[in-house]
Parts: C-alpha cells; sequence; structure tokens
C-alpha cells in the first residue's frame, strides 16, 4: 500500500521558530495535522525537514495501523533540497547544515524501522493552480502558518517570562 505525504513548515528568521503542517492520504483514509516547532530553527531549510519529520510521527501516532500495511510513502513538498537529501543524492553538499541532515537521518531510520521505501517528489508552493496536489499543498501551508503562530506566541512569553517551556517538536 502506497501513502502518500504533504508536508510544508512556515519559518519566522527573526524569531527563528516555525511550524509545521502535514496531510497524508492512502486507501484506508486520510489524516491532517500541524503545530508549532519547539526547538530554534536555523533555516527555512532545517524547518521543511522537521516538516517532514514530523509528518511521519503524526502517522505513528494517528494512524499506526496503515505503518502496518504500507510499503512504501510517497513524500511531496515544495523543497527539493530536502528531497535529494532523502534520495541522499547529495551527501556530500556542503550546503547540507548538520541540524537539518540530523532531521534527514531521522526520516531514513524511520524508514528502516518500518520497513518502507521513502520516495520524495517536488512540488511547487504557493501556486493558484486548482490542482488537486496545489490544494493540498495550501492546506498544509494553512497548517504551518497556524504552528507558527503558536510557536511565535511561545517564543513572546519565553522572552517575557525568562523561561523556556519546550513546544511539542
Amino acid at each position: 500500500m502506497l501513502i502518500s505525504l504533504f508536508t510544508d513548515a512556515s519559518f519566522c528568521p527573526d524569531t527563528k521558530v516555525g511550524g509545521w503542517g502535514a496531510w497524508s492520504r492512502c486507501e484506508l483514509g486520510k489524516c491532517e495535522a500541524g503545530g508549532a516547532m519547539k526547538r530554534e530553527l536555523h533555516s527555512s531549510n532545517e524547518a521543511e525537514a522537521r516538516a517532514v519529520y514530523a509528518g511521519l510521527l503524526m502517522l505513528k501516532k494517528e494512524r499506526v495501523y496503515w505503518l502496518d500495511r504500507c510499503t512504501r510513502i510517497l513524500i511531496q513538498l515544495d523543497n527539493a533540497g530536502v528531497i535529494d537529501a532523502i534520495h541522499q543524492k547529495n551527501k556530500e553538499n556542503k550546503t547540507l547544515q548538520p541540524r537539518r541532515l540530523k532531521f534527514v537521518e531521522a526520516i531514513l531510520k524511520f524508514e528502516q524501522d518500518h520497513s518502507l521505501i521513502i520516495m520524495g517528489k517536488h512540488i511547487k508552493g504557493h501556486s493558484a493552480s486548482k490542482s488537486k496536489g496545489s490544494w493540498v499543498n495550501n492546506q498544509t501551508d494553512k497548517l504551518a502558518k497556524l504552528g507558527l503562530v503558536e510557536a511565535r506566541a511561545w517564543h513572546a512569553q519565553s522572552a517575557i517570562s525568562g523561561t523556556q517551556t519546550e513546544l511539542p517538536l
């Protein structure tokens, strides 16, 4: 069975926080979620890699029975660098930041732990097209932006209180 997983991230370079969104579908149904990222981000690329990992964790938490029947996951996102890293095409690329690589390694470990084949497909982001792929990408973008709002509120509260509580991812 194939699961299609669309992911997106929203990143604020000023506060170094972000949000994620994920939407998945297979013959057993569909699932979507989003939220704030709990640790400081260094780039939008790192945010995108974290969003993919968060989407996989969403499947494990919300639809674990899908993973028992699944053999392949097609991850679709608007970041070609993360897709290349998942496919290990740019292993030697010096622009791969260590923090982004950490999440790519976690994605590859997820693939191995669940005996899956994870594939990536680049989709055009922020498109006004009426295609199904554009609709889903816009939906994950909305979820990621809601997560960013939550992360910014957390960041502002942390600045006021002088303490940092952790967010879910």
